[in-house]
């Protein structure tokens, strides 16, 4: 019984060694991480004042802090399992070398091109040949060796001095006195954390792009929003738009990349946007969308479209934009307007903004159309879309109608009846059997035929609304100086490749989408070469006398150059798909998904040993890669 009392007091003592031991061993490195890293500080674009580096300091802090507490949390069953000092030793020390490093090369990489370490940047250098024209010389590698060198041997002293310290007797240490400092590093680090938190959380309420602009500095950093509570139990109001005081001197971005150049048109057409959401390029017939499919005898029909991404904030953002989706965070940061709409204003420009959904969220009011907040009408009546869109429909007819000015104008509207839960009156129930309100919990293949159907008759719906619109505008003689574009956000997949709905994958299903483009004077033709959200603008600037090349605000060109682009890139929330005519490559950008990439056939099918067609494709991949940091200040 003794015997077992004095183990029992041995193994709880051995625990209280190691966990004392953990505590000062990682907060220390806390701090020498916090160190390394902050070369992003150094390197950020755009900070000027102070409000920029408190943030900024508070941040890298409470990053590196949250990284260790979870590695002590994940440590700690483990420790409390074995509690002795081998293993101790054996995992923590080569733990924190990993985080070390990384840090040193992530922090590398962010001063060179402004993001963080992914999968196409692992995939990159891992892809046979990467190596070839990489020559780091005997110094470099000298010096990458003695760093590696000098960490470990710091690693070891200090493990061992935190260690021997929590071996010291009670009685030579006062409890108190060790629980003490303890306890003040801890809320140190506790109010640290919240402060960032917070400030972030505020920031993004009352939209100060200051701090905003700042969230991609870090690796694994997660900006606290709290918009949705306010709004649901506050009712706190978010389009705050106009006060918004936008500096471009302390944007991170930089786009344009320069001044744009235009030849003066005697007259400026009327330009019109017409999205249909989750619109998929093969529901763009003559039985599911008749009266658009109508119109487009008349138009460009470009039967290889894809959008710029799989869910609506980044298939627009590309749309508006005409710029990679993988910026989407770093444009709502900052707070960036569309150039589209910046030089549609200096040239005169009217406009009207009509959406069925609040544009809110997803966030355009605070990017694509942040300077022109006053001319958005996106506050509907009603909870389903089969009342929304009618009014949208007709909030556009009666702008239109009520409209004096002689001004060219420019009108964005957006339908929302094909997004799930899928909605349409009872006249449009063309296609059965049918089902509005699938239960996705228990969804699965058996049940799609009746949900597919809902989703024919919900873009049968918005087609007819479309076709109201169309018919006015050709009977008050609109089309006669008008561009009309007709396309989608994104598509919509029903288990075709394995998935479901949207924002789960990169399948054509999700990603190519109708574009019908009606341009006065123009034939009708069917193009059948791959183009992209992305080119919509550079069109745009081609047919209102722009001369400036396209890279200097767009990842895309004119859809008139005639141009066989060999792929497209389309994003997601934290990946992004190079998609070409016979492959799709799928790539994490985010740091904690680094290990993530895949790719698959032309049916979206996953292929196995991929290393022979990265490497087929590796300068396509380097392309990308390029793309990635052509907006960015350096």
């Amino acid at each position: 019984m003794i015997m077992k009392k004095h183990s029992t007091k041995h193994l709880s003592e051995n625990r209280r060694r190691i966990f004392s031991s953990l505590f000062w061993f990682f907060s220390i490195n806390a701090f020498v991480t916090i160190l390394i890293g902050y070369q992003y500080i150094l390197h950020a674009a755009g900070v000027e004042c102070a409000t920029d580096h408190v943030y900024l300091h508070l941040a890298l802090c409470s990053n590196f802090f949250l990284l260790y507490l979870t590695l002590a949390l994940v440590l700690l069953p483990i420790f409390w399992a074995i509690p002795r000092k081998l293993p101790f030793f054996f995992l923590t020390i080569p733990l924190v070398l990993v985080i070390h490093l990384f840090t040193l090369v992530d922090a590398t990489l962010f001063r060179i091109f402004k993001f963080h370490v992914n999968s196409m940047v692992l995939n990159l250098f891992l892809t046979e040949g990467a190596w070839d024209s990489v020559h780091f010389g005997v110094t470099t590698i000298i010096t990458i060796i003695a760093i590696v060198g000098i960490i470990i041997l710091f690693e070891l002293v200090l493990l061992r001095i935190c260690y021997r310290r929590s071996m010291q007797s009670p009685v030579t240490t006062p409890h108190h006195s060790r629980f003490s400092w303890r306890k003040l590093l801890t809320t140190f680090v506790m109010l640290i954390v919240l402060a960032d938190k917070l400030i972030f959380a505020v920031a993004d309420l009352y939209n100060w792009h200051e701090i905003t602009r700042h969230r991609a500095v870090f690796p694994l950093y997660y900006g606290f929003t709290i918009k949705r509570f306010m709004r649901k139990y506050f009712h706190f109001e978010l389009d705050r738009e106009t006060e918004l005081t936008l500096a471009a001197q302390t944007s991170p971005l930089n786009y344009p990349r320069g001044p744009l150049e235009r030849q003066p048109l005697d007259t400026y057409p009327n330009i019109i946007w017409i999205l249909v959401d989750a619109w998929r390029s093969d529901m763009f017939n003559e039985e599911v969308s008749p009266h658009i499919w109508e119109f487009s005898k008349n138009a460009l029909v470009f039967d290889n479209h894809y959008s710029g991404g799989n869910a609506s904030r980044f298939g627009i953002y590309s749309l508006l934009f005409g710029v990679y989706s993988y910026y989407w965070h770093q444009f709502l940061g900052a707070r960036q307007s569309s150039v589209f709409i910046d030089e549609l204003l200096d040239l005169g420009y009217d406009f009207q903004i009509v959406s069925s959904t609040r544009l809110t969220y997803p966030e355009f009011r605070k990017t694509a159309f942040i300077r022109i907040p006053e001319y958005i009408d996106d506050r509907r009546d009603g909870a389903r879309a089969d009342t929304r869109d009618p009014q949208t429909a007709q909030h556009f007819l009666d702008w239109l109608a009520a409209r004096a000015s002689s001004a060219p104008f420019f009108s964005f509207i957006y339908f929302d009846a094909p997004h799930g839960p899928y909605s349409y009156t009872d006249e449009f129930e063309k296609f059965t059997p049918s089902n509005k309100t699938a239960n996705y919990i228990t969804v699965g293949k058996d049940d799609m035929l009746p949900l597919k159907n809902s989703y024919k008759n919900a873009i049968l719906f918005d087609d007819a609304l479309v076709g109201n619109i169309l018919t006015y505008l050709e009977e008050h003689d609109f089309l006669d100086h008008t561009i009309v574009l007709i396309t989608a956000d994104h598509g919509e997949e029903f288990y075709e490749s394995g998935f479901l709905g949207h924002t789960s994958a990169f399948s054509k299903e999700q990603t190519k989408v109708p574009l019908i483009l009606y341009v006065p004077g123009q034939k009708h033709e069917k193009i059948q070469r791959l183009t992209s959200h992305l080119d919509v603008v550079p069109t745009m600037f081609s047919l209102l006398g722009y001369t400036s090349e396209p890279d200097l605000y767009a990842h895309g060109d004119s859809l008139f150059r005639q141009k066989n682009q060999p792929f497209v890139v389309s994003c997601g929330w934290a990946d992004c798909a190079i998609i070409d005519d016979s492959h799709t490559i799928v790539f994490s950008t985010e740091t904690y998904n680094a290990l993530f990439f895949e790719v698959r056939d032309h049916q979206y099918h996953l292929i196995d040993d991929y290393r022979p067609i990265v490497n087929q494709k590796y300068q396509q991949m380097l392309e990308v890669f390029d793309g990635f940091r052509q907006f960015n200040k350096y």
